[in-house]
């Protein structure tokens, strides 16, 4: 829907600036309000958990599942995260976590490709932040790399649950790094004692 919203404004603008009428609305099948010719799309929904998305994991595996979008500072220090489901792609789930990064004022953002489109670019261009997105090749069937991302398990159910275990993750992950630091300042500590 972010990206949909600001395509439309930026579009709007551009009308009004070549003084044109402005695009009449449409419905999601692309015809003008409600009436004959639509089609029924079939969405699976989880009976046990309808939060999480049908989520492909290669190319003969589909789980209902959740994806976990995670923010990081530059030592690698998870700090913020949200969860979605598993089918929403990364340029769909941005703007949510977008929102509560904004109160760390970057300077720079680091994505990876999932993140490459024109909306969050201008985005963040618009709130003075640098994005830095790495180059995407055309994606084919063929050589591409498989979305690890993590899935339900049978003793989690529900988004506040899986919110939870993903926060504990990223609590763990950053008392890890915080041992290995002190660990090392203690030695030092030592040998030059």
């Amino acid at each position: 829907m972010f990206y949909k919203d600001n395509l439309r404004k930026e579009i709007d603008k551009d009308r009004v600036v070549h003084k044109k009428k402005p695009l009449k609305d449409r419905d999601d099948d692309g015809t003008h309000g409600s009436g004959s010719g639509e089609e029924t799309k079939e969405i699976k929904a989880s009976a046990v958990d309808p939060d999480r998305g049908w989520f492909h994991k290669g190319e003969h595996k589909s789980v209902f599942a959740y994806s976990a979008q995670t923010a990081c500072d530059k030592n690698g220090w998870i700090f913020e995260y949200s969860i979605h489901p598993g089918n929403l792609h990364d340029s769909q789930t941005f703007h949510p976590l977008y929102e509560k990064l904004k109160k760390y004022e970057p300077q720079m953002i680091v994505a990876d490709a999932g993140y490459k489109t024109t909306a969050i670019a201008k985005l963040l261009l618009d709130d003075g932040i640098e994005p830095l997105l790495p180059y995407k090749r055309p994606m084919t069937k063929e050589g591409f790399l498989r979305n690890m991302n993590t899935y339900m398990t049978k003793s989690m159910i529900g988004k506040a649950r899986m919110r939870m275990k993903v926060g504990l993750t990223y609590a763990c992950l950053n008392l890890k790094k915080l041992t290995k630091m002190l660990q090392i300042r203690d030695e030092k500590e030592v040998i030059c004692a």
